[in-house]
């Protein structure tokens, strides 16, 4: 996308702008814009689960793969709704430092699929509160790299963290689909896939 350079200077103590193509309302519409449209992306992540799990058995939710000893569609599932919640859990930022590590186990959301749904529910609700935060908001994470290593603290923002929970999301669902498959229920074509990978199927077919 072209980027049009904006120059200032001082006139009387105001500061005036020369060349500018678009007002600042519009400057404003733009960045909300984009905040709204990975708020949006981010809830049909988390919807994404729901259509899947709402009538599964529970012995199917929890049952160990084959191919993947130790995980269960349950479990993946809990495991990046964790990083939602940690995210949404500080919804003013007032403490803006971001820690993936403290997730829960063992606990109901892994277990009992209602649980599960009610925590994605739980969570897409919650979205609504960063509308009016904008994206570049600093955060700062902190991260275990090295487990014989203390963690280790990297700059990072809003906007890239709540991408970073929809990315992630998204490698775990290819693991349920692969669970899925192997007990032998349908999984929609998209479920697990990339939105990159998705655009460039997509260009390809045009092609």
């Amino acid at each position: 996308m072209a980027q049009t350079k904006i120059t200032t200077h001082s006139t009387d103590g105001h500061t005036a702008v020369d060349s500018l193509p678009v007002t600042p309302l519009s400057l404003k519409v733009q960045r909300q814009s984009g905040s709204s449209n990975l708020i949006e992306i981010s809830r049909k992540i988390l919807e994404q689960p729901i259509d899947l799990i709402i009538n599964m058995s529970q012995d199917v939710f929890t049952q160990e793969s084959k191919l993947m000893p130790k995980s269960t569609i349950g479990k993946h599932i809990r495991h990046m709704s964790d990083h939602f919640r940690i995210l949404l859990s500080n919804p003013d930022l007032s403490c803006n430092d971001l820690n993936y590590d403290l997730r829960s186990r063992n606990v109901a959301a892994e277990t009992d699929p209602t649980a599960t749904i009610q925590l994605l529910r739980d969570l897409e609700s919650r979205l609504s509160t960063l509308e009016d935060i904008p994206f570049s908001q600093k955060v700062t994470l902190t991260a275990t790299i090295d487990p014989n290593m203390p963690p280790e603290q990297y700059a990072s923002s809003l906007g890239r963290e709540l991408w970073y929970c929809c990315i992630h999301a998204i490698h775990h669902y290819a693991s349920v689909k692969t669970i899925c498959l192997e007990h032998g229920l349908d999984v929609p074509d998209s479920f697990g896939v990339a939105p990159s990978t998705l655009q460039h199927a997509q260009e390809s077919h045009h092609d």
